[in-house]
């Protein structure tokens, strides 16, 4: 179990002020608990046990979060980055094909390709505004749907008098 020292600095609300090392170790140790599928409670518990000061639920909860976001942000945007740099590489390799083609239908598939590569790309960056959706809501009667029955009944009854006919 590590050593450590709070600082006790009262603040207004009750509790102690922690330094930035503090904070630091608090959300790691929170965080790695919360991996292990702790609950909330248990991983306030427990920090407290092993950081050696008082770590509330409501630490705990701010603490995950903050060092999720720290693991997770670097990697997404790193993710997004090669992936922008991958389609830009089919990008130009479309566009070189679509350039270089012989013929009409090779051109024409090249850049049908460089369009679905842009495509994807702005989806990526978000560029692409949202798809709009017009809805109308009736309500339905219930008697609609008997009536509709009737008139179904009627118009067989007619379609096989005129078929006798």
């Amino acid at each position: 179990m590590a050593d450590y020292h709070l600082a006790r600095v009262n603040v207004t609300r009750g509790g102690y002020v922690r330094n930035e090392s503090q904070r630091r170790e608090e959300q790691r140790v929170c965080y790695e608990l919360r991996l292990l599928g702790h609950p909330i409670r248990e991983v306030a518990r427990l920090a407290s046990e092993e950081l050696t000061w008082n770590v509330s639920e409501e630490v705990a909860r701010r603490r995950i979060e903050a060092e999720g976001l720290q693991r997770v942000q670097p990697a997404e945007d790193a993710l997004r980055s090669m992936e922008l740099d991958r389609l830009d590489r089919y990008l130009l390799a479309t566009e070189k094909i679509a350039y270089e083609a012989p013929d009409g239908p090779t051109k024409l598939a090249a850049l049908d390709r460089a369009l679905k590569v842009q495509e994807r790309r702005s989806k990526l960056l978000g560029l692409d505004a949202p798809t709009r959706t017009d809805v109308t809501v009736t309500e339905a009667d219930p008697r609609d749907g008997e009536l509709a029955a009737m008139i179904r009944a009627e118009k067989a009854r007619r379609n096989q008098e005129e078929a006798a006919v």
